[in-house]
């Protein structure tokens, strides 16, 4: 399916990275504009993965905020709960939800004062694990507080945690480095920067670069990431066959979905869209931040919605993840990386 993500972000003029609030404001627009109809939003699917930039965030400028983490994570989830309201009253009525993963093992840690590198930062991947749990019991209550409206939960962390913990059998020959950046842990320069180096072999590394996983892990990802699912068994069917059942995806969130969009978004210095990046399956630089396709891809090709290519935009849904952002406003709005 082919998701064209980038009709929104060239209309408005974006400064920095797109949080999930101006990403709801530009799903309004299209509603607002009549291209998008209540019918078809009932009928789609609303995809979203954000919180990894805010977590980050809070850890690599300790002074920027004064909450605790505890205090911090449950900020966030208000401003889930808020993206779950608007799109609800719009017509949404199936939500998938990805976890946030062991961010603290990423190779960017290292940029983070007092980050250990022969080991994974415990206090960001405990602030991670609250985030999660706390995710999941408002997905628990989404039937209840949503009538009519069904929740999944993606759960990234423990199996990242299993690739990690077991290397040699999901084909990984490295899963601290990155392979493509500069530094400790290849870590500490963006991959594609003056100075970087690469690996010869990314799909025997977890990372590309000191944020983001390869292309492979992307694909394995979307294959075999534990789903829980809380709602009624027919939303299975559904999933199963999309054709008949899903009329089209749009998708929230940042890197991990970003398609390309912060090349359209002006002043935007939070980029993929240079090589080496997309060098393992485009040959050539697309935006994505990793070296092929992200995961947002492969579940376009899991739902099969290209088949009928003459739905067009938006008949066949909308990409507005944002490479960098996060569920709160100021994430990244002055953080280059």
């Amino acid at each position: 399916m082919h998701l064209y993500h980038h009709f929104v972000c060239a209309m408005l003029d974006e400064q920095e990275v797109t949080p999930i609030q101006e990403q709801l404001q530009q799903f309004q627009a299209l509603i607002d504009q009549k291209h998008l109809h209540k019918n078809q939003i009932m009928k789609s699917l609303i995809f979203m993965a954000s919180g990894s930039n805010d977590i980050f965030s809070y850890f690599l400028l300790p002074d920027a905020s004064k909450l605790t983490p505890q205090q911090y994570v449950v900020t966030m989830l208000k401003q889930l709960s808020l993206f779950v309201d608007k799109t609800y009253k719009v017509g949404a009525r199936k939500f998938v939800f990805f976890t946030i993963g062991p961010l603290g093992c990423i190779p960017g840690r290292v940029i983070i004062r007092g980050a250990p590198t022969d080991r994974c930062m415990g206090r960001m991947n405990l602030m991670a694990k609250q985030y999660n749990e706390g995710l999941e019991l408002f997905i628990k209550s989404i039937p209840t507080k949503y009538p009519g409206a069904i929740g999944v939960y993606a759960v990234v962390y423990n199996t990242v945690q299993k690739f990690r913990a077991n290397p040699k059998h999901y084909g990984f020959s490295d899963v601290s480095e990155a392979c493509c950046g500069a530094g400790s842990l290849n870590g500490e320069l963006q991959c594609g920067l003056k100075g970087y180096k690469m690996c010869s072999n990314p799909n025997e590394y977890f990372f590309w670069d000191s944020f983001h996983p390869t292309q492979r892990v992307y694909g394995l990802l979307s294959k075999i990431a534990t789903i829980h699912l809380y709602a009624p068994r027919c939303f299975l069917m559904d999933l199963e066959s999309a054709n008949a059942h899903i009329k089209s995806l749009f998708i929230f969130g940042d890197s991990i979905f970003d398609p390309s969009n912060n090349h359209f978004v002006k002043n935007c210095t939070i980029q993929g869209n240079f090589t080496p990046y997309g060098s393992s399956y485009f040959l050539h630089p697309t935006g994505r931040f990793t070296n092929g396709r992200t995961i947002a891809d492969f579940i376009e090709v899991y739902h099969e919605l290209a088949k009928d290519s003459r739905n067009g935009f938006p008949a066949n849904g909308v990409n507005f993840a944002s490479g960098g952002s996060g569920l709160l406003n100021d994430t990244n709005k002055d953080v280059v990386r």
